[in-house]
């Protein structure tokens, strides 16, 4: 091998980064992509995903360039990696934000719902070689795998180092300005929630010593400006039921009436003040 070649494969970080990592699954993508023989439709629908993305961090221009971003992204087949590059509380409102924006315009756009965790501690990351991994990359996956419903938790590590850092007492954080009859309303929320996830029933007996010291989570609040809630259930099922076989018919209901609860839990939090 050559010392130029070398120096190639040796470039970029040598060592772990303390980050926050978020990883965000497509729920039903699998499913699709079994019984579809039309791959335009699945990525046709990705890429209104990805285009949703690129519009918030502006980047429509400049596709590729996200070094001046406070966050990364990467897709990977029906997944999302979401990471910073430090874990300072201004990383952690810029990759909730993103993500809790994300959630919230895929699913009032469709037809993908989505499940997801952000994690904090070591992660390595080589955007030149497409490299990924590190222990915050495996707790993100292992807690999205967990939860039975369209949510976003922080996993038990992120969410004690959140309160430790009172990074929590991030309450508000604007997500929308919009005219409702002749006023200007701003609509905000808190970033985070506490909140008792949803997890899959198998998961009650295989992790009972986690759920026990974990009962309640920081949750990513993607609720804020979410309509009305008849439309909310509607939708809701409608997509999910468009993502499932019709065997697993309990298992969507399961998932819509946990996100459902969510949505009703964090409606209390929101508020709207009239902008002069």
């Amino acid at each position: 091998m050559g010392s130029g070649t070398e120096k190639q494969v040796s470039s970029g970080i040598k060592e772990y980064k303390k980050c926050f990592v978020g990883y965000v699954d497509v729920l039903g993508f699998t499913k699709e992509v079994l019984r579809s023989h039309h791959p335009d439709t699945l990525s046709r629908s990705l890429k209104i995903l990805l285009k949703n993305i690129k519009q918030y961090c502006r980047l429509e221009k400049d596709s590729e360039n996200q070094d001046s971003l406070p966050f990364k992204f990467t897709w990977m087949s029906d997944n999302l990696l979401f990471y910073t590059e430090d874990d300072s509380i201004d990383r952690f409102r810029d990759i909730s934000d993103i993500i809790a924006y994300f959630s919230l315009t895929t699913i009032e756009a469709g037809p993908f719902l989505f499940r997801g965790a952000l994690s904090h501690g070591d992660f390595y990351f080589d955007r030149q070689w497409n490299l990924y991994f590190g222990p915050a990359m495996v707790d993100a996956i292992k807690w999205e795998k967990k939860q039975n419903w369209a949510g976003l938790m922080l996993t038990p590590v992120c969410s004690d180092f959140v309160k430790k850092n009172n990074y929590d007492s991030l309450v508000t954080r604007m997500r929308a300005n919009r005219v409702i009859g002749t006023k200007l309303i701003e609509i905000s929320g808190p970033l985070v929630v506490d909140y008792e996830v949803p997890f899959k029933n198998e998961e009650c007996h295989v992790h009972v010593k986690e759920r026990l010291s974990l009962e309640k989570s920081l949750c990513i609040n993607w609720t804020v400006d979410f309509r009305a809630l008849h439309v909310e259930s509607s939708k809701l099922g409608k997509l999910l039921s468009s993502l499932e076989c019709e065997v697993d018919r309990e298992s969507i209901k399961e998932k819509v009436d946990n996100t459902l609860e969510f949505l009703k839990y964090c409606k209390q939090f929101e508020k709207r003040t009239v902008l002069q």
